[in-house]
């Protein structure tokens, strides 16, 4: 019985993620975990790898209302995340929706799996969708710039702040 329950979930998820894919492009482009619960892992992230900072911590380390906002990229399709201080974050990658979590530590930013849409997009480095982690480049309180890596610790891209 439980066997033919998660068969159910995951067809109607997979349904959802294919016809969030074929949308009218309505929208930012962004997708919530309810929306596609079967979507593509993309980060190499693992919860193991991640750790809580204590917003509170009057270290001066970042936390999620120093971090809290849109950060984006002045590249084709306007990749941008946007952290909410409920260690949520969405975005897109400039072709794809993307949704996750993430945990501070220090002035590192851990990203979990993504959920993503699957379209398929021309002439578009989707490289944010490729982001395990980010950090803060700039060390004064007002950082404005961060860099994003891959699971490998390679730096992919960089995204500015919006004011």
């Amino acid at each position: 019985m439980r066997t033919l329950k998660t068969a159910s979930f995951a067809a109607a998820g997979i349904s959802m993620l294919l016809l969030s894919a074929c949308g009218a492009g309505e929208g930012n482009g962004t997708v919530s975990p309810s929306e596609s619960p079967n979507a593509t892992d993309t980060s190499g992230a693992t919860s193991e790898e991640t750790s809580t900072a204590d917003p509170g911590d009057p270290s001066g380390d970042l936390t999620p209302e120093t971090l809290e906002g849109k950060w984006g990229a002045d590249q084709k399709g306007d990749p941008f995340l946007e952290f909410n201080t409920d260690e949520t974050v969405i975005g897109t990658d400039g072709c794809n929706g993307i949704n996750s979590t993430y945990t501070i530590e220090g002035s590192t930013i851990h990203f979990e799996p993504w959920v993503t849409t699957a379209k398929g997009c021309t002439d578009i480095d989707a490289w944010l969708s490729g982001a395990s982690t980010a950090e803060i480049t700039d060390s004064n309180e007002n950082a404005d710039e961060m860099t994003v890596k891959d699971k490998d610790g390679k730096e992919i891209g960089t995204l500015i702040r919006e004011k």
